[in-house]
């Protein structure tokens, strides 16, 4: 037999007697083509998260036994393998079931390599674009798994049966400065559908992509702990002060304009809250509630004592003690209200009034000594001195008014400083819980982070 030298030769005499391409190249029509399946992940070139849409780059490898390409190798010079534009031969119909990209598939058509015994490898790098559902639950410390799925589009198992094979590993994979590639599990499953009376198999691939966090920590997670501590602070403003509503304002437009700003970088719920932004809420909440806390308790503390503290707020803010404390405050205050009144009338008037008051008193009660006893009685009897009654009874009414008036004063002025005092407790109390809840919420997080599986 002439040996024919040449790979022209052997590549004319094969795709010449081939036929069409469109045909599975088996010699029994019964027979299943077998192809392997293998992928390469090269690079993640783009993860848009609010759509759900990954974009990779990879490299692809099919093998399958084609039975119109095989040679004796003899008959050739010992040649054993070919090169084969795509587009001559058959190719198994692989495609990515979750393409979503217009072109359906980007691959590069290079050559196919045929060995003697007519089993084509056909390797082709290509970039698909897929669908991914996102789960952003423990965003930004969250591991994405993304599937795709390779299998024949038109073939069913009794015609095209694929498999996978694991003969190379994932070390040719670029970080992207966002996601690493933490690994690749590939699955074969075989899937009936109403519509074709044999299954389909397919070969699903499952990547895990673990985000880079310390972006996210540096510039999102730190600040707004910080924030949220922040709003333990407003309570630590002393009422008197009169910056603590304006502190509250503050810090609730800061916490509300941080969120906007986040929420531009986060991305969407998906099926589940994030909860980093379940932390944000809880954090405006808080803001919201030091504002009310602040506006209530500003109210108390500036109470002018028309209307008692309630019993129940003195069961719970007031004891002997503070009672105490408040009359002692109150009644300083009303000693300064009465120095200030005197001292604008004038203290040598008052001690000369009151001087005069008790000589007055003094002469009356000797009068009433001196007397008969049938005659005797209060200064206000009609035999007395008409103008010492006079003078006593003005002056005892002086007296009787400022009395009255003093007492109505203390009174008022302890209930202001009751008032005050449960403002200020109730400022500690909130403030500590607000400190308290802030730090367990802190911790719970934490623990749903660190045991996030």
């Amino acid at each position: 037999m002439a040996v024919r030298r040449g790979q022209k030769e052997l590549s004319k005499d094969l795709l010449d007697k081939y036929g069409s391409v469109a045909l599975r190249p088996v010699t029994n029509a019964s027979q299943s083509i077998q192809v392997y399946f293998r992928i390469l992940i090269a690079q993640v070139i783009s993860f848009n998260e609010k759509e759900q849409r990954i974009t990779i780059n990879g490299w692809r490898k099919l093998q399958w036994l084609d039975q119109f390409l095989a040679w004796d190798k003899d008959m050739y010079g010992g040649i054993n393998q070919l090169e084969v534009t795509p587009d001559k031969i058959w190719l198994p119909d692989i495609k990515l079931y979750e393409n979503i990209d217009k072109d359906f598939q980007s691959e590069d058509k290079v050559n196919a390599l045929v060995s003697s015994d007519g089993m084509v490898t056909w390797y082709t790098p290509m970039v698909i674009s897929s669908s991914c559902k996102i789960n952003v639950r423990y965003f930004p410390f969250d591991v994405q798994t993304c599937t795709l799925t390779f299998g024949s589009w038109a073939y069913t198992i009794d015609s095209l049966n694929i498999n996978y094979s694991d003969d190379a590993t994932q070390n040719v994979f670029l970080n992207n400065g966002v996601w690493d590639l933490r690994k690749i599990n590939l699955e074969r499953n075989v899937v009936k559908y109403a519509c074709c009376p044999f299954p389909f198999s397919f070969v699903q691939v499952d990547l895990f992509l673990e985000r880079r966090y310390e972006f996210y920590v540096f510039n999102m997670v730190v600040p707004c702990v910080m924030l949220s501590a922040i709003n333990a602070l407003v309570f630590l403003v002393p009422p008197e002060s009169g910056e603590k509503i304006s502190f509250s304002v503050a810090n609730l437009l800061a916490s509300i304009l941080f969120q906007q700003l986040i929420g531009e970088l986060m991305p969407p719920l998906g099926d589940e809250i994030p909860l980093l932004g379940m932390f944000f809420l809880y954090m405006v909440g808080m803001s919201c509630v030091a504002l009310g806390a602040s506006v209530l308790i500003l109210r108390m503390f500036h109470r002018l004592g028309e209307k008692p503290v309630p019993r129940w707020l003195k069961r719970m803010f007031l004891r002997r003690d503070s009672v105490s404390l408040s009359f002692k405050r109150a009644s300083v205050a009303v000693k300064k209200t009465r120095s200030n009144r005197h001292s604008s009338n004038g203290d040598d008037g008052y001690r000369r009034g009151s001087n005069l008051s008790m000589t007055v008193i003094k002469e009356n009660v000797n009068d009433v000594n001196s007397k008969d006893p049938d005659e005797a009685s209060f200064p206000l009897h009609p035999k007395n001195d008409v103008n010492s009654t006079a003078k006593l009874s003005i002056h005892c009414q002086g007296f009787n008014d400022d009395y009255e008036s003093e007492s109505a004063m203390l009174k008022r002025e302890i209930i202001r400083q009751e008032w005050m005092t449960v403002a200020r407790k109730l400022d500690k109390s909130l403030g500590a819980l607000v400190a308290g809840s802030t730090l367990l919420v802190i911790i719970l997080i934490f623990l749903l982070f660190l045991f996030r599986g």
